[in-house]
């Protein structure tokens, strides 16, 4: 696993690297090492595409507000391939439960996109994979819906959150990333985060703290069993 170290704005941040990223993104940081003290691991959990790297990058830039805390906190991303062949589920795997044994507090963000309007099952899958290796009674997560276009349907906002938690695990801390066309046509290189999205991802978003002996393995074995059931269960919303 590879580490990128940057000091941001009074923020320690280490970007944590599947060795599947490209070295493209390691370039727009420098490295230096450091032994400060971590006060929070971010850990950004979704499939290739679903734009973790520019969330990430976007924050950094948010983080030279004064408005928000100046805290320590090592981004973690993790590029999924949980839903991959099986050497790339085992190896994805092995990643994951290593990133959650720095017996610290975790903000935990799993970042899907939709297929058009509607959950993969794939990705509700995933979660319920990666939580199934944490032993503790209540775990706190985080949901971020990226590239999103339909805000202003309630009713579909609605069938939404009952379709996200239908899975075993379930969480009231969902925020939606709205499609930044200025980013995506090159106008911009981050994305535009309104005030809400950085109060949720700073202030208000679920944290939890994760003893390293409570990290177990993540099952992968029986992946399309795991993705046919949350197929069954979404059809029954």
């Amino acid at each position: 696993m590879k580490k990128i170290n940057r000091f941001f704005s009074g923020v320690c941040v280490l970007i944590s690297l599947l060795s599947a990223c490209t070295s493209d993104y390691a370039h727009d940081y420098d490295s230096q090492n450091t032994s400060t003290k971590i006060d929070e691991y971010w850990m950004f959990i979704g499939n290739l595409g679903t734009g973790k790297t520019t969330i990430i990058k976007s924050l950094l830039k948010a983080t030279k507000s004064p408005n928000y805390p100046q805290k320590k906190v090592l981004y973690m991303e993790h590029p999924e391939a949980l839903n991959g062949y099986l050497y790339e589920r085992i190896d994805c795997a092995k990643e994951i439960e290593e990133g959650f044994k720095e017996n610290a507090k975790y903000r935990i963000f799993f970042v899907i996109q939709l297929n058009e309007t509607i959950i993969r099952p794939e990705d509700l899958s995933s979660i319920e994979m990666v939580l199934d290796a944490i032993d503790l009674p209540n775990i706190e997560f985080n949901i971020i819906i990226n590239k999103f276009s339909k805000r202003e349907d309630e009713t579909y906002l609605s069938k939404l959150s009952e379709h996200l938690n239908s899975a075993k695990y379930k969480t009231d801390k969902i925020i939606f990333i709205d499609f930044d066309s200025n980013f995506y046509h090159k106008k911009t290189s981050f994305l535009t985060l309104e005030n809400n999205i950085l109060d949720f991802m700073y202030k208000n978003s679920a944290s939890i703290f994760i003893p390293k002996e409570k990290v177990g393995h993540i099952n992968v074995d029986k992946w399309y069993e795991r993705v046919e059931d949350m197929k069954q269960r979404l059809r029954k919303i």
